[in-house]
This record gives structure tokens, C-alpha cells and sequence, in this order.
């Protein structure tokens, strides 16, 4: 009998040896993987909420920036009406835009 160059035989020990090592290794890639998964799923969602959060923030600047300007535009628009109807002076007239 002889035996191919691929062909190794250990003693039992060592085979036991070498499996639990085998096992202990597939089980560590298992939870790495899990734990990719898990820190995955945590970083999605806070980006979720953090994009949700600058949404927010967006939508109530814009909600005051209008609300502050229509308040001017309105201003301006009875101070040209009443330049047109000749019952104001012209001149300059800024007091909506220094504050």
C-alpha cells in the first residue's frame, strides 16, 4: 500500500485538535458576519433619522424665512400702492430690511 502526496493521516489527538480549531474558526466568521450585519443595520438607521432631522430643520428655516419675508413684501406692497396713489411721499423707505 502506499499513500498519494495529498493523503495526510494524524493521530487522533491531533485531528481532534484540528477540527475543534476548525469549528471555534467557522464559528468566529459566523459572528463577524452577524456583527457586520447588526453595525450595518445601526449605521442605516441613523442616517435615516439624522436625514430626517435635517428635513425637519430645513422645512421650519424656510417656514420662517417665508413668513418673515411676506411680512416685508406685504409691507411693500401697500407702501408702492399707496406711492401710485400719491398718498405717500416717496423716499427711501428700508424699515422692513434693518432688523
Amino acid at each position: 500500500m502506499y499513500l498519494l502526496p495529498s493523503q495526510v493521516f494524524l493521530r487522533e489527538s491531533l485531528e481532534h485538535r484540528l477540527e475543534k480549531k476548525q469549528r471555534e474558526m467557522e464559528v468566529l466568521r459566523a459572528a463577524m458576519i452577524i456583527q457586520a450585519h447588526v453595525t450595518g443595520f445601526i449605521a442605516r438607521k441613523q442616517y435615516r433619522k439624522l436625514l430626517q432631522c435635517i428635513v425637519v430643520i430645513q422645512k421650519n428655516y424656510r417656514a420662517f424665512y417665508w413668513r418673515r419675508s411676506s411680512c416685508c413684501f406685504a409691507g411693500a406692497a401697500l407702501t408702492f400702492q399707496k406711492r401710485v396713489e400719491g398718498k405717500e411721499p416717496a423716499g427711501p423707505s428700508a424699515s422692513c430690511w434693518r432688523r
